[in-house]
């Protein structure tokens, strides 16, 4: 057996961490889409807040499920626990991770990786990019101090909004603020204000960002967008006066955007399950809230049960296609 040495060792476990990483994460990514379309029907039925929780469970576990799956499929210690004793010609019996048996190839493992990282940081690029963008367009608006504490903008529009990661701050209208009264007013203000408690803007821009591109339609993300609305609005308005005047305040919000646009149209089915969640509101049982932390525990007990047979395949495809990699030595 013949020692590659330290540098070649570090490098085919960092390459292979990455290349591992990102098969990871866009297979539990393509699964759970997958699952939630099949379960969807289902999970419409939960109450706004637990639903949100579970949603959210679900966009972030495929990037959870990556690292874990790179760091124990590295592990020497882990394959001595989790992967059934096999022996290579280059490492012998002992316990090993799947990068000890083609550390001599890792010129090719690194340059693929290198690419990957680089798609990955052009993705974090955009995303950051797109919001930096946004709040460049509000700063060139301007705007003053308003009503409730929210930041007053000088537009025609009809726009009531949450804005921001860490210190997220209402933005509101005057052509909004124009058409409510004070009761209206408030009830908008209150359900903005919980998106700011709430960070929903933040939980957004993470889902964007750490749930793979699966070139399906990311349903989950809508999902979560609609979850999150209603569970704002269940907080916003926690008396039976409250949700009819919050669910009264959206339809004639809706109303007046369809007037302006085009005088005709009906309320879309988002906001009428709003409403109906207003005027309807379920019970919500405690065991509701285990539904997030079920997932999550059947599919880490997935991931460790399936670590055995990934190990013989990684090492099944590495070896396979380990002449391929091969590069010149500088």
């Amino acid at each position: 057996m013949t020692d590659p040495g330290p540098l070649p060792l570090a490098m085919t476990d960092v390459s292979l961490g990455v290349l591992l990483a990102a098969t990871a994460w866009l297979a539990a990514g393509t699964v759970l889409q997958a699952m939630h379309r099949l379960s969807r029907r289902h999970a419409l039925r939960l109450p706004a807040r637990a639903r949100a929780a579970y949603l959210l469970t679900l966009c972030v576990l495929p990037a959870a499920i990556a690292v874990a799956a790179a760091l124990l499929m590295l592990s020497s210690h882990a394959a001595g626990l989790l992967v059934s004793p096999h022996c290579h010609a280059t490492v012998g019996c002992t316990d090993h991770a799947p990068s000890a048996v083609v550390a001599s190839h890792w010129p090719g493992l690194a340059v693929i990786s290198l690419c990957v990282v680089l798609v990955l940081a052009i993705r974090v690029q955009r995303q950051f990019g797109r919001y930096l963008r946004r709040r460049r367009q509000l700063a060139d608006v301007g705007w003053h101090s308003g009503p409730h504490g929210a930041r007053l903008i000088d537009s025609p529009e009809l726009l009531a909004f949450s804005f921001g990661l860490m210190r997220p701050e209402v933005y509101l209208t005057r052509g909004l603020m124009n058409q409510l009264n004070d009761e209206q007013l408030a009830a908008v203000m209150a359900h903005e204000q919980v998106h700011c408690a709430n960070r929903d803007g933040l939980r957004q821009f993470l889902v964007q960002l750490l749930f793979p591109p699966t070139g399906l339609h990311n349903t989950l993300a809508d999902d979560l967008r609609a979850a999150a609305e209603q569970r704002a609005d269940s907080i916003a308005a926690r008396g039976a006066v409250q949700r009819l005047s919050l669910a009264e305040t959206l339809v004639h919000v809706q109303r007046l955007a369809m007037q302006r646009a085009s005088g005709v149209g009906r309320i879309d089915a988002g906001l009428e399950q709003r409403v109906q969640a207003l005027l309807n509101p379920g019970i919500e049982r405690w065991a509701y809230r285990l539904a997030p932390v079920s997932i999550t525990v059947l599919l880490v007990l997935a991931l460790l049960m399936g670590i055995d047979g990934a190990h013989s395949v990684i090492e099944s495809i590495l070896m396979a296609g380990g002449s391929a990699l091969d590069f010149p030595s500088p």
